[in-house]
């Protein structure tokens, strides 16, 4: 009935029903009225309109008109079908309710007019047959065959699928197209990922990583050890000291090949020469050091004799007021002036030590090994022969934080030759740090690639951070940070990893200790000046009981980074 008002409402005012539908409603209101019950409509059934048994619909079939049958159930106990035809009219001006025609007799069954489609039949179900389908049939010649109209169908079933056929092209077109650019994007963004971080890693470095938990130790190390002294799989020994570090004791031994000062496959006596060389080499700076020392005290001693002289024959000339005396006094000065002159690198030499001294003198002097005057005066040693050496062939000036990255050396070896060996090597991996070399700003830089892939909330709400407040850890490598326990485990796992897997570890390990401040940061929306200043508070009480995890955190981080964006 719905669908027939919606029917009905929707031809209007071209088009009608024959009969209304107001006209049937109201006859089953009278019906029921006079049987005075809503669930038994069986005295309707002599009504012209109702059929008394609920036989199927039968199609009409004329030459220019079309029909449809509805039949309705009222009820599920003993529910009387209705059956009526109703005649859609066009054309006609003769639209209200009051023109229409009367109803049809009994037995009698009108079409449904469908404009200009010829003949269209709509069969629909009866509430109790609502699984079968509408059947659709074309019945424009009365006596047209069976035959005919399957061919029709078929007709209709092959326009419907090629229609399909179509439509699942394109839909099939279109998600593989969705696909190929998801996939063309992924690609884009892995290749972009590659290119800012694979080059922080070792594509092929010169020994396998080999995961190992075991502590590098003297047994250990005795057993890759031949009869002349050379170690036969570094590798091992690489792998020992990445996962699980070295042996107190055993450190004199290892730094100095971690470092380079000897190869790994020297012999004892090769390293026994190479040793005697810096040895030589070293007593030679301390000397001339020393040289330029005692001439510096020397010639500030003749000068200030030398402007005590001048100033008396100047106070004699002024009462003699003679003025041949003062053209000779003059030419006195000049001479005094060419003597007292020093060559321009041993004055530098000079203005560097001053700023050595005053270093040296507050360099952890908490530390048990620094209170002694005897152990400071080894690092000023060590530190002057530094500065002497590249100061002329190199033209490289002391820094402040040289002697912070010194004393860890001093306090491991405690001797003179061998710990400026290792300082030389060492800074040859960190001078670039310095000023005025651009290394800091290419850590900087490895630290944003790396906190865009691996933190990119933080970047995102950091606005592209410079991490100026990472500075102090890749100058000091992270001296000031940690105790020195923690010092020592970190530096040898930062060399070991230069053979294994990257020379970019400081950054991995600063990314992991960021990590530990990141939520706070976040949390209270802190700029780059308030990041600076609040691991700058942190220095006097340092990262203790947190080494290890980060550590181990780093660890993890290189070889997920690795497996990801290394082939």
């Amino acid at each position: 009935m719905n669908f027939l008002e919606c029917l009905e409402n929707g031809l209007l005012p071209k088009g009608c029903l024959q009969p209304p539908l107001f006209y049937l409603q109201n006859h089953r209101h009278r019906s029921r009225k006079k049987n005075k019950s809503d669930s038994d409509l069986s005295s309707t059934a002599t009504h012209p309109l109702c059929s008394a048994s609920p036989e199927p619909l039968q199609m009409v079939s004329h030459n220019s008109h079309s029909s449809v049958e509805v039949a309705k159930s009222s009820d599920q106990n003993n529910c009387h079908i209705w059956d009526q035809v109703f005649a859609v009219r066009y054309g006609s001006r003769q639209v209200a309710r009051k023109s229409l025609s009367p109803l049809p007799a009994e037995g009698k069954k009108t079409s449904l007019l469908m404009g200009e489609i010829p003949g269209l039949v709509v069969i629909m179900p009866t509430p109790d047959q609502c699984t079968a389908p509408i059947r659709l049939t074309n019945d424009v010649h009365a006596g047209r065959t069976e035959t005919g109209s399957d061919q029709s169908d078929s007709k209709r079933n092959k326009a419907f699928q090629d229609l399909l056929a179509k439509k699942q092209q394109a839909l099939s077109v279109s998600l593989l197209a969705s696909y190929f650019y998801s996939w063309l994007s992924y690609c884009r963004h892995r290749s972009h990922l590659r290119k800012n971080i694979s080059h922080l890693l070792l594509t092929k470095p010169p020994f396998q990583m080999e995961k190992s938990s075991n502590t590098l130790t003297d047994a250990t190390l005795q057993l890759l050890i031949d009869e002349e002294g050379r170690i036969t799989d570094w590798g091992i020994v690489l792998n020992c000291v990445y996962y699980g570090g070295v042996e107190d004791m055993l450190r004199t031994k290892v730094w100095p090949v971690l470092l380079g000062v000897y190869p790994y496959d020297a012999s004892s006596s090769e390293r026994e020469v190479i040793r005697q060389q810096s040895k030589i080499k070293y007593e030679q700076l301390l000397r001339e050091g020393r040289q330029i020392e005692d001439s510096a005290k020397v010639d500030v001693e003749e000068r200030r004799l030398a402007e005590s002289q001048l100033f008396n024959e100047m106070m004699a000339k002024m009462k003699n007021n003679s003025p041949d005396k003062q053209t000779s006094n003059s030419n006195s000065n000049k001479r005094d002036e060419s003597e007292v002159k020093k060559d321009s690198k041993s004055h530098r030499y000079m203005q560097e030590l001053e700023i050595i001294d005053k270093d040296v003198n507050r360099c952890d002097r908490n530390y048990e090994y620094f209170k002694t005057v005897q152990n400071l005066s080894k690092l000023r040693n060590i530190i002057a022969c530094y500065c002497l050496e590249n100061l002329k062939e190199k033209g490289i000036f002391y820094a402040q934080g040289m002697t912070d990255l010194l004393a860890p050396l001093l306090v491991i070896f405690d001797d003179e030759v061998i710990t400026y060996s290792c300082f030389v090597k060492m800074m040859d991996r960190l001078i670039a740090n310095f000023p005025p070399n651009e290394g800091m700003h290419q850590k900087f830089t490895n630290m944003g690639n790396l906190s865009e892939v691996l933190e990119p909330e933080f970047v995102q709400q950091m606005q592209q951070p410079d991490f100026l407040f990472c500075s102090r850890w890749f100058l000091l490598a992270f001296k000031r940070e940690f105790s020195y326990k923690d010092i020592f485990r970190l530096w040898e796992t930062m060399w070991a990893a230069e053979g294994l897997v990257t020379k970019c570890f400081m950054e991995f390990f600063a990314l992991s200790l960021l990590r530990q401040y990141i939520p706070t940061i976040m949390h209270k929306k802190m700029d780059t000046f308030e990041i600076l200043n609040l691991f700058g508070e942190m220095e006097s009480r340092q990262h203790n009981g947190e080494f290890e995890l980060i550590l181990s955190r780093t660890l993890s981080l290189i070889t997920n980074v690795r497996q990801k964006f290394i082939k």
